[in-house]
């Protein structure tokens, strides 16, 4: 995918950036997501059409409804992006990178999506506002910024970022680490010192 598909904070960090209050709405693996909106499905497909819906290949999602969910789907529920055809359609899978899942009828009712856990391997306890571990939060900004920009083609990637991400096993304590270096780079400004 080139870089203006995700050039805006919607757009790369998903609908669960609010275009309301700008705020990035951080969530955790165990936390009940951020809906993002209706979702219709074909049967004959297997194309479920959001408009707008910012998903990108693996990320992690579930359906509510008011009624019946379309054949295939099942509440509280994991299910994994596929693919993206466009800006408004998507398919899933059971797991990531999974087989496309058979939806059979389209169900009764109105149906959402909800993007999960936005925030990879960060629980409830450890994201809570004020008993939490920020370190963790940290952590798991740096995991889902790392993610997004390798999702991105190479040749799209912007030049003036970057992230790498190295894992290597600390000899002394046996610990496993993880190193991420991110380097922002700026347009250089000439400038004069004046004489003293």
């Amino acid at each position: 995918m080139s870089w203006t598909e995700h050039s805006t904070p919607e757009k790369f960090f998903g609908k669960g950036y609010s275009l309301a209050s700008s705020e990035l709405k951080l969530t955790s693996d165990g936390h009940a997501g951020v809906t993002v909106g209706t979702v219709t499905a074909d049967d004959t497909t297997e194309v479920l059409t959001s408009v707008g819906h910012c998903l990108r290949v693996g990320d992690k999602v579930q359906f509510t409804t008011t009624t019946t969910l379309p054949a295939g789907l099942a509440l509280a529920t994991n299910y994994f992006v596929r693919s993206t055809p466009d800006a408004d359609t998507f398919t899933v899978s059971a797991s990531v990178g999974g087989a496309l899942l058979d939806i059979t009828d389209t169900g009764t009712g109105t149906h959402s999506i909800v993007v999960m856990g936005l925030l990879p391997e960060i629980t409830n306890a450890e994201a809570n506002a004020t008993t939490g571990d920020s370190r963790r939060v940290i952590y798991g900004l740096l995991e889902m910024l790392y993610s997004k920009m390798q999702n991105l083609d190479s040749a799209d990637r912007p030049t003036k970022l970057t992230i790498l991400r190295a894992t290597y096993e600390d000899t002394n304590t046996g610990e496993f680490v993880k190193t991420f270096t991110i380097t922002v780079r700026a347009s250089a400004t000439g400038f004069e010192v004046a004489d003293e």
